[in-house]
């Protein structure tokens, strides 16, 4: 079998852990591997990168003789020969340790060996326990509801009614407002976080939805208290950490300094590990938060659960809209949503300014939809006036559900950046993409997921941002063609991954295995499989636990089973 050197970031996650523990179980088999990676084809494609393109330094560009194919036809050739070198060399050396071992004819039988003794690990890696479970269970949720005005309220508001088919629930809420909605209100319980004590024994689980702000503060002693189901919407938690009162910031920041964030600063550390370890499940939206977490703690049981589409929101006629809005004779471009830094509306004002320079006889609007935090208003004022763009651009302000629906469909092209980037997966993009709208995006996170033929995906590259972003503009705008091709594949993505009674169908299964204490231990499935490896020899070690990280791997990040 050729060793898979085209590594995922899921693969190099569970690789790196991997080895760890093999160096904890046989230092001789870890340092065997070890050598071997490091004569790797990725090794050898690093290194000579370096030597045949010396322009790379802090991002410069290349050089004006460099003849970037030629010479990256020349690297590969140069490390297909080293590879062959690689691979007899290895073969050498494992035909003579297997003299004292016992001879095992190729890796065919290695490989068969690692699949055979998966399949054992595997289903004890799927079992549940024998905890019984109610036949309708009941749950305490502790969640903002509206009219609080918050993405992850809209969230759980639609999330609880399809719930609603399989479980029942009470919800603990924050003081100082009442929820309005009547879909809700009629439903369930809906009390205050103080009442939770009391009533505390009743329940067969409890859930958190967790976000990055103060909406969220009020179950933290919670979370601290009673360990229960973490639904994480945000991966960085750096706002809700500084509204946190100083005895739990203090707690937090025992907590998060660790050897994968070692700051004890704000910088780079998502201040979310003291929350997270007293869960008894996190349910994630993306791969990117779920190896994120796993990178702190792989002890955890962490579910992928995809963000959802309401069919009820797509049955919108644009044209009327526009003609509702005023706006049936415009080009429409739109950003949805609270507007904040990483939103990037002012180096997309400043792109937008450049498409209507370059064709002054087409009729443009800019409608951005939602609050406007107040350093971005006075952003967008100052670029408005100076590029012209008063007659052009729109702010909305805050809108009811109903409002900002509409205004997504009625628009030609919505526009959703994300930098920085904090880990989180953004409800008005799913409702894009989920009405069918082309939509430009970063190529990061959650945004990354999203398959390439559903949006434009644009690079993190702050150089070039502006350009990237007229680029991307100036291209939706001039072809109509691929502009219906991105929404007749976000409509079949939408239907095949994101309907929200299929999400609702896996929302159920995730919380009844967490009921039933199903316990995905993706540690002890590694820890297993490290000693499988050190215990029994491979005629190739790299290869053998390469195979064995890509089993793994398929099976914790399997959205079937997590």
């Amino acid at each position: 079998m050729q060793s898979d050197y085209s590594f995922s970031d899921e693969n190099k996650l569970v690789f790196d852990k991997l080895l760890r523990i093999i160096g904890q179980e046989n230092p001789q088999i870890y340092n065997e591997i070890q050598n071997a990676q490091l004569l790797s084809h990725d090794a050898l494609e690093r290194y000579f990168e370096k030597k045949i393109n010396p322009f790379h330094e802090k991002g410069g560009a290349p050089h004006e003789s460099y003849d970037s194919a030629l010479d990256k036809e020349m690297l590969w050739l140069i490390l297909g020969a080293f590879q062959k070198r690689i691979d007899a060399l290895e073969a050498i050396v494992n035909n003579e340790m297997l003299s004292t071992t016992g001879k095992i004819s190729g890796f065919e039988l290695d490989e068969q060996k690692l699949d055979d003794y998966f399949e054992v690990i595997k289903s004890e890696y799927l079992a549940k326990s024998s905890v019984q479970m109610n036949n309708r269970p009941r749950l305490a949720m502790f969640t903002p509801l509206c009219p609080l005005v918050s993405g992850i309220a809209d969230y759980t508001e639609d999330i609880l009614i399809e719930l609603h088919k399989y479980f029942d629930f009470d919800i603990f809420i924050d003081d100082g407002y009442q929820p309005d909605n009547p879909n809700i209100v009629s439903r369930f319980d809906i009390l205050s976080h103080d009442e939770f004590e009391q009533k505390k024994d009743k329940y067969d689980a409890i859930m958190y939805q967790v976000g990055n702000n103060p909406h969220h503060l009020y179950m933290v002693p919670y979370i601290l208290k009673y360990p229960g189901i973490i639904v994480l919407h945000e991966f960085v938690l750096d706002y809700l950490y500084r509204c946190l009162p100083e005895q739990y910031k203090k707690i937090a920041k025992q907590a998060c300094v660790t050897d994968t964030y070692p700051d004890t600063d704000l910088t780079g550390n998502p201040m979310n590990k003291y929350l997270l370890d007293n869960a008894t499940c996190i349910i994630v939206h993306s791969r990117y938060s779920k190896i994120k977490i796993l990178e702190q703690n792989f002890a955890k049981t962490i579910r992928r659960v995809a963000h959802y589409v309401n069919p009820m929101s797509t049955t919108f006629n644009g044209a009327l809209l526009k003609q509702k809005y005023g706006v049936q004779d415009f080009f429409v471009f739109s950003s949805v949503g609270f507007v904040t830094y990483s939103k990037r509306i002012g180096p997309t004002l400043i792109a937008f300014a450049r498409l209507i320079a370059e064709f002054p006889n087409i009729q443009f609007k800019y409608i951005i939809v939602g609050r406007v935090d107040a350093d971005r208003d006075e952003e967008i004022q100052a670029i408005t006036k100076k590029y012209n763009l008063c007659e052009h651009v729109v702010i909305t302000g805050y809108t009811e559900s109903q409002e900002f629906l509409e205004y997504i469909q009625l628009s030609d092209v919505c526009i959703n950046l994300r930098y920085p980037y904090g880990g989180e997966t953004s409800g008005s993009v799913s409702r894009i993409i989920g009405m069918g709208k082309p939509c430009i995006v970063n190529d990061v996170g959650s945004f990354g997921e999203i398959p390439d033929d559903c949006c434009l995906k644009l690079p993190i590259n702050i150089e070039n941002e502006i350009d990237n972003i007229y680029n991307g503009m100036r291209t939706l705008f001039l072809d109509k063609d691929y502009r219906d091709q991105l929404s007749e594949n976000a409509a079949r993505h939408v239907e095949a991954k994101m309907n929200i009674s299929k999400i609702g169908r896996t929302y159920s299964s995730v919380l009844k295995d967490s009921i039933q204490e199903k316990c995905c231990d993706a540690l002890g499935l590694l820890h297993k499989m490290a000693f499988f490896l050190c215990n029994n020899f491979f005629h190739g070690s790299l290869s053998a636990t390469k195979h064995a990280t890509a089993l793994i791997s398929q099976l914790i990040f399997d959205d079937e089973n997590n």
